[in-house]
Parts: C-alpha cells; sequence; structure tokens
C-alpha cells in the first residue's frame, strides 16, 4: 500500500490529473513496472515445465500485465479474469426482475475500462438494450455512491452514449477528464478503505494460522460463504467438464475480435468456454466515440509494455508523456526521475 500510495501522490505532486493510479495514469504504469518483471519469469517457468498448462492472471493492471504475457510467451494459454463485472451483474436482475442467467451481456473494451454494448435476452434473443437505456439512469441515480457508479459515469455515457461498467474511481483512470468528475478526497478514502481491508484480512488469516497450529482450531473456515462473483472455477470446470458455457468478461488476445482496436492488445469481452479452452467472441467494430477512447489507453499500453520488456528509460518516458493524465514532457520526466530514486528496490533498471 505503501507503493500505491507513492503512485498516486508523487504524479499529482507534479500536476498530473491521474486518479487513483492503480491501472491507469502515470501510477498504473510503474504499477505495471514494478509487477510484469516477476510475472514474466513465473509465465516463462510455466511455458517450459509445462507447456499445455492454462493460466489464469489476477493480478492488475490486468490489461497490461496479460499483453506483457502474451509479448513474452510463443505458445502459452492465458486469460485474465477482474471481477468489476460483478456491478453490473449485481443490478441487472434487479433491473429487470430477471435471474441473472437469463441476460446474454455483451461488455467489451479494456478492463476497468469496459462498455455495454449489447444485452439480450438469452432464450429468446431478443435485444434488451432500449429496455436498459431507458432504466439505466433512473436506477443508478438510487444506487449511487461516492465510489460506484456515480458522476463520472453519467457523464460518459451522456457524452458517449454507452454504459461503462467500471466504477467511476476505475474508469477515470482513462481519461483526462476524469478528475473532472472525482472528489479528491473520495480517491485517498478508497485507497485507504482497500489498506484496511486488506488488513483485516490478514489478520483472520493468521488468526486462524495460529490457532490452527495450536490445534486449537479444528475446523479450518477459512473460505467465506459469501458469494464472491469470481468466475476463475467456472471456467475450470467447464474446461475439465466440456460443457459449453458462456462468460461475459474475460481478458484475451484480440487477434480479430475488434476490428478497429489494435490487433496486438488484450481486450476484455465476451467468450465461449468448452474442453478446448476459452474461445473470444468476434465482435466486429465498436462505436467510433468508444474506440477512440480505448485507442488512446492501448497506445499508452504498448508504449509501458515495449519499455518495460526492453528496459528502455527512453520509451518509459515516452510512455508517461503521451499518457492523458500527463501530456507534458517536462512533467513525465520530472515524475520518472522522483519514482525511480523511491522504488528504486522494486523496479527494473532502465538504461
Amino acid at each position: 500500500m505503501e507503493l500505491w500510495r507513492q503512485d498516486y501522490e508523487i504524479p499529482r505532486n507534479h500536476g498530473s490529473t491521474q486518479i487513483l493510479g492503480e491501472c491507469g495514469g502515470p501510477g498504473g504504469t510503474f504499477h505495471a513496472f514494478r509487477i510484469i518483471p516477476p510475472i514474466i519469469e513465473i509465465v516463462k517457468d510455466v511455458e517450459r515445465i509445462c507447456p499445455n498448462g492454462f493460466l489464469i492472471n489476477f493480478s492488475n493492471p490486468i490489461s497490461r500485465v496479460c499483453l506483457a504475457i502474451k509479448r513474452s510467451t510463443k505458445n502459452l494459454k492465458f486469460i485474465g479474469l477482474c471481477h468489476q463485472i460483478g456491478y453490473l451483474n449485481k443490478f441487472l436482475p434487479k433491473m429487470f426482475n430477471k435471474k441473472l442467467e437469463d441476460f446474454k451481456i455483451t461488455a467489451v473494451g479494456l478492463n476497468h475500462f469496459g462498455f455495454l454494448i449489447g444485452l439480450e435476452d438469452f432464450k429468446t434473443g431478443k435485444s434488451l438494450m432500449p429496455e436498459f437505456n431507458n432504466k439505466a439512469l433512473k436506477y443508478l441515480n438510487r444506487v449511487k455512491n461516492r465510489f460506484e457508479y456515480s458522476e463520472l459515469t453519467f457523464e460518459v455515457l451522456k457524452r458517449f452514449g454507452y454504459f461503462s461498467y467500471a466504477c467511476d474511481n476505475h474508469l477515470g483512470e482513462y481519461l483526462q477528464f476524469g478528475e473532472e468528475f472525482t472528489e479528491t478526497q473520495d480517491m485517498i478514502d478508497w485507497i485507504n478503505h482497500t489498506d484496511q481491508e486488506g488488513k483485516a484480512i490478514y489478520d483472520r488469516i493468521m488468526r486462524f494460522h495460529r490457532r490452527f497450529k495450536k490445534g486449537t482450531f479444528k475446523r479450518l473456515r477459512l473460505l467465506t460463504k459469501r458469494f464472491t462473483g469470481e468466475r476463475a472455477i467456472p471456467i475450470i470446470e467447464a474446461i475439465i467438464t466440456n460443457k459449453k458455457s458462456y462468460e461475459s468478461s474475460v481478458n484475451i488476445p484480440n487477434d480479430g475480435l475488434v476490428d478497429n482496436l489494435p490487433q496486438d492488445l488484450v481486450i476484455e469481452g465476451p467468450v465461449w468456454v468448452d474442453g478446448d479452452g476459452v474461445h473470444g467472441i468476434k465482435i466486429g467494430s465498436l462505436p467510433k466515440g468508444i474506440a477512440a477512447l480505448l485507442r488512446i489507453e492501448a497506445c499508452v499500453q504498448d508504449l509501458c509494455i515495449d519499455a518495460v520488456i526492453k528496459r528502455s528509460r527512453e520509451i518509459a518516458l515516452q510512455c508517461l508523456t503521451i499518457d492523458p493524465n500527463v501530456g507534458n514532457a517536462e512533467m513525465a520526466e520530472v515524475i520518472f526521475n522522483e519514482m525511480i530514486e523511491m522504488q528504486k528496490d522494486y523496479l527494473p533498471k532502465f538504461k
């Protein structure tokens, strides 16, 4: 968490408009610089030891980590999973008074930066998008809070015509105007909340472990009974049992799925799963405004992965300079130099 606070605070101290600093903005870039090298070591070992293995990545920033995996391995089968779609899964049944399995959701974009572009009744194939568009604003106004589906979500829906299923404080990481609709204190509170939640989980695990070692904890209750919405187990089951199933949000290589995004990109979108693995669904072209937003971040990601794989200071500075939340070469260099000094024990050696 100390590193995340640095990711968030240092760029802003030098004038960056970034929010959160976890997966996007200059903070997200340094997060990627730190985490990608050890993950590349892991996936290369997986490919060498178990070339037919199937790797699932949960590590943020998922889009950038998965793109690094794609560029660092030859034939490794992998996907990235994020539970962000869970927020959409939570309110759709309430909005329509239906079960979640009644919906065929087409949600496409990048991780934490995706859009609902299609919604159908799974059995009949009837489009539910007109009904969603009629109900969405009214419903979201009832459930919005300062972290989820607040002013920024409404602004993007108003300006671009499509609903982003990422919460405000994730969506805003990729947008130059994100700060305009986000309160600074909310970002600080979100990082603090995440920190406190993580400490609580850690303390709980360690408490159980101490009791287990003493022999006073006979039933290991490490797993919560609460439904998490995570999709790794259903995907693994579908592969093992060869039961064809639909997953609405999986990070996979583009490779012809979305025509108007770079092909050497990892997108988040719907897939079919069966005994042969995970298969992306052809989307075609996204609405031009949405594709334009995503291509900006795609360019940042392209340079980010190049910089960390090649250990190139020059490319790293280019990546920071073109980021919508920097946009200034001098600022990029100042941020880079301070972050390199602050996090030198965790960052690769750029040349």
